[in-house]
């Protein structure tokens, strides 16, 4: 079973910006690359120029990534196993005709079956035989070790197939955290190029009142340093976005270098109160594709256990045995007491038993399925155990960042006015100008901020549906068919 992600808003509580672009940076996976945008006219290509990103949606992502998947891949691999162990249970219970054939010398035998000069052992090779035995036996009776074969077969299938809806719903997970932690970061980004702005212009009025005499160096340091440190977090927020952005198109299956752009342009802010929290646990514990995985793997487990235990018990069948040889220097002997081994003819229908005796093989297997079947059921106790603090962790993570939202949203407004008024007195010369600094900054770190509490807000109601196994359906619409 797999543990939910950290919440996003744990990590960001108290963050500067600086730390809110790091922390994003560490949430969307991906490799390093180049980051541009779609010129809005052809143009000839630049041989130097980094590949022009390729724009999609979410769901566009999810279905691309998906259909490439390693993951994926590897749970239909894990699904094709188990399906071979299918057709071997249903073969046991089908006839198994085993055919042997070979070639050797054959020593010289005259005379007949009451007299002949040649001793049974003699040196002289004349000739050559073929012999050939041929087996078909049908199982008619097994204790039930076809039935448990068969149906330990088909619940380790049924398993397979959730695990392969579990890897989708993890692998979508993925996905939207990159697309939405890019979407965020370009909105921080262009919300902080902004406030540079800003910064650069007060910069310039600052000098001005340097040269008129009513304000210090100091005064313009200040502002310099925080333009400097302004500009560090810029370029936090676009390695961000780099991250993100290459890793969707690693994801999706793009070219090398081609990056993937969301077509989103902000973070949907449609901040909602969720339904109360019992709801999800009851969808997770009926809806996870996890607790079926369990349910049938621990049956197939089951079934194992008495497929080992029944073939302890002889097998009954009917078939047909028999073996032929020919001998190119001897005559076939008529007598029915007396049968050549290297020139006879013997088949015919039989009934019987097979049984093998071992001293402790059998017993060991058992055991050792029965351990298998513990360590299933222990993990479903945990599986019921756990998954409802995942669902409880999300739950909690989505609410505290619908709270942080509307807090975050009132400091921003408040710190936008504080900067109003403090650019407002310092362009009448009535203000200090180091009030106006920690204007901006408060002013930047509470937008940011906000912004980070949004992003937990979308993707943390991404994580509670996963954790609620409400994701299952839109995953399964999106992925490709079922093989």
């Amino acid at each position: 079973m797999h543990c939910l992600r950290r919440p996003l808003a744990a990590r960001l509580a108290g963050t500067p910006v600086v730390l809110a672009a790091t922390l994003l940076a560490t949430l969307t996976c991906g490799t390093a690359g180049a980051q541009g945008t779609v010129p809005p006219t052809p143009a000839p290509a630049d041989p130097g120029a980094p590949p022009a990103p390729v724009r999609m949606s979410l769901e566009d992502s999810i279905r691309a990534a998906l259909g490439r998947s390693p993951e994926t891949r590897q749970a239909i691999a894990d699904l094709e196993g188990f399906r071979g162990k299918q057709l071997q249970a249903l073969g046991i219970g089908r006839p198994q005709i085993e055919l042997r054939t070979v070639v050797g010398p054959s020593p010289r035998a005259r005379g007949n079956q009451v007299s002949s000069p040649d001793d049974q052992y003699s040196p002289d090779i004349t000739g050559a035989f073929v012999y050939g035995t041929v087996s078909i036996i049908q199982p008619i009776f097994t204790w039930g070790l076809i039935e448990n074969a068969r149906m330990a077969a088909e619940h380790g299938v049924r398993a397979a197939q959730a695990g392969v809806e579990v890897k989708n719903t993890e692998v979508a997970l993925q996905v939207k955290q990159a697309y939405w932690g890019a979407v965020a970061a370009r909105e921080i980004r262009a919300f902080l190029l902004d406030v540079r702005d800003q910064v650069d212009q007060a910069i310039a009025r600052t000098e001005r009142l340097v040269s008129g005499g009513y304000a210090t160096d100091i005064d313009l340091f200040r502002f310099r340093a925080k333009r400097g440190e302004l500009e560090k977090y810029i370029n936090l927020t676009e390695r961000t976005i780099d991250l993100a952005t290459q890793a969707l198109g690693t994801w999706t299956g793009q070219p090398k270098g081609v990056a993937v752009q969301p077509t989103e342009e902000a973070l949907p802010e449609n901040v909602k109160p969720i339904p109360a929290i019992d709801l999800y646990v009851e969808d997770a514990l009926v809806g996870r594709p996890e607790f079926y995985q369990l349910r049938e793997g621990i049956e197939a487990r089951r079934r194992l256990v008495e497929v080992e235990r029944k073939q302890a018990y002889p097998l009954f069948f009917v078939g047909i045995l028999g073996d032929v040889a020919y001998a190119t220097n001897r005559d076939r002997l008529q007598n029915p007491f007396v049968i050549d081994p290297l020139y006879h003819t013997a088949v015919g229908p039989v009934i019987g038993f097979k049984y093998s005796l071992d001293f402790g093989i059998r017993a060991g297997k058992v055991k050792e399925a029965e351990a298998e079947l513990q360590k299933l059921e222990a993990l479903r106790d945990h599986a019921i155990d756990g998954i409802p603090l995942q669902v409880r962790d999300a739950y909690n993570t989505v609410v505290e960042a619908e709270r942080n939202t509307k807090v975050l949203s009132e400091a921003y407004e408040n710190a936008k006015h504080w900067l109003i008024a403090s650019s407002s007195n310092v362009d009448l010369g009535v203000g200090d100008p180091d009030d106006l600094a920690d204007a901006f900054v408060q002013y930047a770190r509470t937008r940011a901020d906000y912004l980070q509490a949004v992003y937990a807000y979308v993707f943390g109601l991404e994580q509670l549906a996963h954790a609620a196994g409400q994701d299952v359906a839109e995953v399964q619409r999106l992925a490709p068919p079922k093989p």
